[in-house]
């Protein structure tokens, strides 16, 4: 993942999963494993509240190098927007490393500015 730091430990990816997972129990809504329809492992979106103004509720999106271009994470992002609307939450953002083009181009197909 070009925009991060370095690639998580085994530990850090626990971490991460069981953040999600605690999302998911107290607010219903969290990250999700993204799948094409063989099955295949694509990356994850969802979202998740963030430590920010009081919890701002992120639209997050991690692809694999090889399922990005193809519209992937824009379906997914619509989804969450589409939601986090039916469940009546307001703003949401997104946390994006200024030179990562390819991700700031989908908040953008997605409404967000």
């Amino acid at each position: 993942m070009a925009h991060y730091p370095r690639t998580k430990t085994r530990a850090e990816c626990g971490s991460w999963i069981r953040r999600a997972e605690d999302s998911c129990r107290a607010h219903g809504f969290g990250l999700r494993i993204l799948e094409n329809r063989d099955g295949k492992l694509l990356g994850e979106c969802g979202l998740i509240r963030q430590n920010i103004e009081g919890g701002l509720i992120e639209v997050d999106y991690h692809l694999h190098p090889d399922s990005q271009g193809f519209g992937y994470a824009t379906e997914a992002a619509l989804a969450c927007h589409d939601f986090a609307r039916n469940q009546g939450i307001g703003e949401l953002i997104s946390i994006i490393d200024p030179a990562n083009d390819p991700s700031r181009a989908v908040a953008l197909r997605t409404g967000m500015t």
